[in-house]
């Protein structure tokens, strides 16, 4: 699940283990933790230069508690995509 955040109002609070990629058309700028791999947001230029961020990196944010998030438990999944 990505946030919409407008430029100028993203604050990184723990940057020293960000790392930086771009790929395909390399209009955009996605950070990642670099001892994790988990990406953590994206620079949107089409969207008028806003961020993009996954709401799982916000600090004090429980995904879980935000509606609706579909979600796939993946130690239990089986090929035929059911859970359980």
């Amino acid at each position: 699940m990505t946030a919409d955040v407008k430029d100028g109002d993203l604050e990184v609070l723990r940057a020293e283990t960000l790392g930086t990629y771009q790929f395909g058309s390399k209009t955009e700028t996605h950070h990642f933790c670099t001892q994790c791999g988990v990406s953590t947001h994206h620079r949107r230029p089409a969207k008028g230069m806003e961020w993009g961020v996954s709401v799982g990196a916000l600090e004090g944010v429980n995904p879980r508690d935000v509606d609706p998030v579909p979600w796939m438990d993946g130690a239990n999944w089986n090929p035929e995509g059911e859970t359980g």
